[in-house]
């Protein structure tokens, strides 16, 4: 079987990001599940089925099935398109409406959690019968089976992601500076005094970006810029370590179409704090600690709650998470995406 896949994602402003990352693993984990299957990403004429990871790309002229792959819906679940004003987010919100007509052009759609699937249905209007949730992977170099001890991590607390307004980021921060006061008032020695909140990534050193001036412009209000890092950019065996020695990793975001994040941070054996909202329990599981993320006390509550454990809970926390990490494969995405892909055929 041949099958034609769009890969402008693993060049584009998504590589590296949740879509490029499901295209870049997509294309070379679906040979090794089946060596008869053969990947083109050039010429779609000879093509047996094609598969479009981003909607937004839709699709080429071919006269194979055709099956799309939806990450989520979030700008039009949030009414979020646009943040560079009132006119900007409707021009925008009109343009994504229309980009969305490639949905019913589909044979089948693929989504990565059941609320994805719960709003495509909705949102979209298509059946549930032809939406199918096939959770993503976790790259192999995330996985530990030798967690850092708590006494050997480093005093921060680490948050990976964009800087989208759904990833709840300014209420991060407004927290961590409750958790900084909190402690001082209570003239406690406890390692909150010392503690700092990491966010690496690029688009937090992007001056350009709205979302990032409203990110900075509140650590400076709350005066905790010693104690906020944007290191930017960092090659993956150095997120790797980040992940690794973090003494809890924060996700707040209140709304995803997944949560790469989250999974990657129990594959590295680091507690996890994250919302209690969309797909997140559906990656979580009953391995982390839930947060309402739209309580900023509740978010300051959940990592108090990390921090304060003995070893015992904090290892307990730590081993549910790798084996909430382990259901989770590229593998297991490949096989049941390839079962979707031949179902098309028929």
């Amino acid at each position: 079987m041949i099958i034609g896949i769009d890969d402008r994602t693993t060049k584009n402003q998504y590589k590296g990001r949740g879509i490029g990352n499901y295209t870049e693993h997509i294309i070379e984990w679906l040979p090794k599940v089946d060596p008869d299957v053969r990947i083109e990403t050039r010429d779609f004429s000879k093509v047996d089925v094609f598969l479009q990871p981003n909607f937004w790309d839709g699709f080429p002229r071919v006269s194979c099935p055709r099956v799309l792959m939806i990450h989520d819906l979030v700008p039009l679940a949030t009414k979020r398109f646009s943040e560079k004003g009132v006119l900007a987010n409707f021009l925008k919100g009109l343009l994504y409406r229309w980009k969305l007509r490639s949905v019913k052009k589909a044979d089948a759609i693929l989504v990565n959690s059941d609320n994805t699937k719960k709003d495509v249905v909705r949102s979209v209007g298509v059946g549930a019968d032809a939406v199918h949730r096939v959770y993503l992977g976790v790259d192999e170099e995330f996985r530990t089976q030798d967690p850092v001890p708590k006494e050997e991590r480093g005093n921060y607390i680490l948050f990976v992601g964009g800087v989208e307004v759904n990833k709840n980021i300014l209420r991060l921060v407004q927290a961590f500076a409750n958790l900084k006061t909190q402690n001082s008032k209570l003239k406690s020695t406890t390692q909150i005094s010392k503690l700092k909140l990491i966010m690496p990534g690029g688009q937090f050193v992007n001056k350009d970006k709205i979302e990032t001036k409203m990110i900075r412009a509140k650590v400076r209000k709350l005066g905790i810029e010693d104690t906020v890092e944007f290191p930017g950019f960092v090659a993956r065996k150095d997120l790797v370590e980040l992940y690794r020695k973090a003494l809890v990793f924060v996700y707040p975001s209140y709304y995803e179409g997944f949560g790469f994040p989250v999974l990657e941070a129990m594959a590295c054996g680091t507690p996890v704090v994250t919302s209690n909202a969309s797909s997140l329990p559906e990656v979580g599981g009953d391995a982390v600690v839930y947060v309402d993320p739209f309580g900023v006390e509740s978010i300051a509550e959940g990592i108090k709650k990390v921090l304060h454990f003995d070893n015992s809970n904090y290892q307990r926390i730590i081993q549910k998470g790798l084996l909430q990490s382990e259901k989770f494969s590229w593998e297991k995405c490949a096989r049941e995406t390839l079962s979707v892909l031949r179902s098309v055929l028929k």
